[in-house]
């Protein structure tokens, strides 16, 4: 992985280290090249028609990035770390509706990493629901509840005293015809609380 940066950029960008007065420089001009590697184990356990169990383990060398298990070789040879990337259970107690909970991955429908990244999980409960209009289309339902952040009164930097949540729904159709070409159209809406 590469990281370039223009020579005339300004270098004296600072970020203050959170719940510190402590303050960074952060690099804008000398170009980085990054090692990195990654690695999954997991397994999914069946335990009866109706309940999966997920368990997915990664690498990761900052459990504060919410996105990327990848784990830099350049570390003065220090251990690394694994972290729980998924855990969650999957119930299905009807065909057409599916109810996720735990560390998920992410079931919202985005043509593009704009909205979401693809290796970005939630943690939560999510209710799905996929119902057939057809043979060649089918209708879908997903809504979430996602804790965010706790409230800290302590931490100079939370200025809420409430917890932090993610709201979300999502309704769309996905066609898919005999030979194999599908389309699918959807919209959603996130609310974030607090």
């Amino acid at each position: 992985e590469s990281d370039f940066f223009d020579k005339n950029n300004f270098n004296q960008f600072t970020t203050i280290t959170e719940g510190t007065d402590k303050q960074e420089l952060r690099n804008t001009w000398a170009d980085q090249y990054h090692f990195n590697y990654r690695v999954r184990f997991g397994a999914q356990i069946h335990v009866n028609e109706h309940l999966d169990t997920v368990i997915q383990l990664a690498t990761g060398k900052d459990n504060r990035n919410p996105v990327s298990p990848n784990t830099s070789l350049e570390d003065y040879l220090n251990r690394n770390d694994v972290f729980f990337e998924l855990a969650y259970l999957k119930w299905q107690p009807l065909d057409f509706l599916t109810i996720w909970g735990g560390r998920i991955p992410n079931l919202w429908f985005s043509p593009s990493e704009l909205v979401w990244d693809a290796d970005l999980n939630f943690d939560g409960l999510v209710l799905n629901v996929r119902k057939p209009i057809t043979e060649s289309l089918t209708s879908f339902l997903t809504v979430g509840a996602f804790p965010l952040q706790r409230s800290d009164p302590s931490d100079v930097f939370d200025f809420s005293q409430h917890r932090k949540w993610l709201y979300a729904g999502q309704v769309g159709l996905e066609r898919t015809d005999q030979k194999g070409i599908s389309a699918k159209v959807g919209a959603a809406y996130y609310a974030f609380n607090n």
